[in-house]
């Protein structure tokens, strides 16, 4: 309900809280973020990886390719220089990723272990759940409904399960300063999602491209109380 009244105001109240003419600020800070947040991370995880779950980063790409996916079918359907933004930003986000993993796998001092096999049976088994349901009531992997959902499912649960990883064994291989950066990222795409309403309509692609990313934001806020608990010593694992 609550996405379909924001469908039907077209975006216009939250589309207030940021002068539309920022936009392409808001495309650059994303960009010098996806660096913040990498960099570090890659830096950190070329000595240490304790805390990092390579099943959350591989199945990250799988959401950033279904939200790629929403972006490029939103673009298609009224092409505005916003719209192309977003779609940039996603792609930059995979190749980020796939190099961060490169380099993680590149050191050869993960261990593939049962948090991962976790995440990767329940995503897979949820994501596909959602799939079939959506099928069943007649909708096909085209809908920008049903990439949004497996795209919650193939992002809130490992998310979830890498604070719980941070929570069992520690985030001594989770940059601090990638973890602000993630949930400043996370908030500043919303907005900038938003802001494609000044170029274009508010179709079904930007809506449920935008739930998404609500969930990205829930999700990974919990797994930033996770790591600034263990990080002051409320956790001790």
């Amino acid at each position: 309900m609550a996405i379909e009244s924001l469908e039907r105001r077209g975006g216009s109240i939250l589309a207030t809280l940021i002068p539309r003419d920022t936009a392409d600020l808001l495309f650059g800070i994303q960009i010098l973020g996806g660096f913040g947040l990498i960099v570090p991370m890659m830096v950190r995880n070329w000595t240490n990886v304790e805390g990092v779950s390579l099943s959350f980063f591989l199945v990250l790409l799988v959401f950033c390719g279904l939200q790629l996916s929403l972006a490029v079918s939103a673009y298609k359907a009224a092409p505005s220089r916003r719209a192309s933004q977003a779609c940039l930003v996603y792609g930059m986000w995979i190749v980020l990723q796939s190099l961060h993993i490169l380099v993680i796998l590149s050191r050869g001092m993960y261990i593939w272990d049962r948090n991962d096999k976790i995440t990767i049976i329940v995503t897979v088994v949820s994501a596909l759940l959602v799939y079939f349901l959506r099928r069943a009531s007649g909708s096909n992997f085209e809908d920008p409904i049903t990439k949004s959902q497996v795209g919650m499912a193939t992002r809130g649960i490992p998310q979830l399960m890498q604070g719980w990883k941070i929570f069992l064994v520690g985030g001594a291989g989770v940059h601090g300063f990638s973890v602000l950066v993630g949930n400043l990222n996370i908030w500043i795409r919303m907005w900038h999602l938003v802001l494609t309403k000044g170029e274009a309509s508010w179709d079904h692609n930007r809506v449920w491209m935008l739930a998404t990313e609500m969930v990205n934001a829930f999700s990974w806020g919990l797994v930033s109380l996770i790591w600034l608990a263990w990080r002051v010593g409320w956790i001790n694992p």
